[in-house]
């Protein structure tokens, strides 16, 4: 999949708030099992990548990109919190901090990043 992000519309071949169609998908995915069978949402894993995906009532609610993540044709996944930083002109929020984990998001953007020792590991966008 193609990893270019744009801001609250698409991420690669998907369409935020589009309806989508796994058997139109132009890559094979497989659909992973949840710990909890009360979830309205059901999650995919694209075959041959660690990208995955959530849909809920036909409709595409989120995208986690661990490879990679391509905005103003720079790969964010690997970058140091600071190059991330740089890149943004919106103010990331600290969610979560555990030691060297550290989770950062941004409503405007509907963006997720997850750290490890400062530098991004993967990225989540709704």
């Amino acid at each position: 999949m193609n990893g270019v992000w744009v801001p609250n519309i698409s991420i690669g071949d998907f369409y935020f708030d589009k309806a989508i169609d796994i058997k139109l998908l132009p890559f094979d995915v497989k659909k992973i099992k949840s710990a909890s069978t009360e979830e309205p949402w059901c999650r995919y894993e694209i075959i041959g990548s660690r990208t995955r995906f959530s849909i809920e009532n036909g409709e595409l609610i989120s995208v986690e990109c661990t490879e990679q993540f391509i905005y103003k044709k720079i790969n964010l996944i690997g970058l140091k919190h600071t190059e991330v930083l740089k890149i943004f002109d919106k103010y990331l929020v600290l969610e979560g901090d555990w030691g060297e984990e550290k989770e950062y998001s941004c409503d405007e953007l509907s963006i997720l990043i997850w750290e490890s020792d400062d530098v991004v590991e993967s990225i989540s966008v709704s």
